[in-house]
């Protein structure tokens, strides 16, 4: 066992934040903590092929020996992570019961604490796609990013 992989008993998928290409972004819970889990799911849609699958295999690698070390206040900390799993209590969609999916078997996920307001550049940036910013904010918007 790895020294970042998580024990998916303390795990608790709660609800959707976003879908992606190739894989699902939920909140949730580990333990006491508020987390955000990334769902990576690769190979089994028949779509992928066998070299494809293997190549993001290894940037997941790449991504979880790198993310476990980091350690930056603007970047959210790694919590863990879990490789090749069937074993997450994924929420059904739109039930009041206690249904789970379940996800492939080769379903991987890496867990982050959970930051409120993670979304608000994007946020100010649709609210004001119209409008022309002024220079300060600009350049201000692009000394934030570069800090992370």
């Amino acid at each position: 066992m790895e020294e970042w992989e998580i024990d998916l008993a303390q795990l608790d998928i709660r609800n959707v934040i976003v879908h992606g290409t190739y894989g699902t972004v939920y909140r949730g819970a580990y333990g006491s903590r508020d987390v955000v889990v990334k769902i990576l799911d690769w190979g089994e849609d028949g779509i992928a092929t066998a070299a494809e699958t293997a190549a993001l295999w290894a940037s997941f690698q790449q991504e979880v020996a790198v993310w476990h070390k980091l350690d930056h206040p603007n970047i959210p900390k790694f919590v863990g992570a879990s490789m090749g799993t069937s074993n997450l209590k994924i929420p059904v969609k739109n039930t009041s019961n206690d249904s789970h999916n379940s996800p492939p078997s080769r379903a991987c996920c890496v867990i982050v604490e959970f930051v409120p307001g993670g979304t608000t550049l994007k946020n100010f940036l649709i609210r004001n796609r119209r409008n022309k910013l002024a220079f300060k904010v600009v350049i201000q918007l692009a000394l934030d990013l570069s800090k992370g």
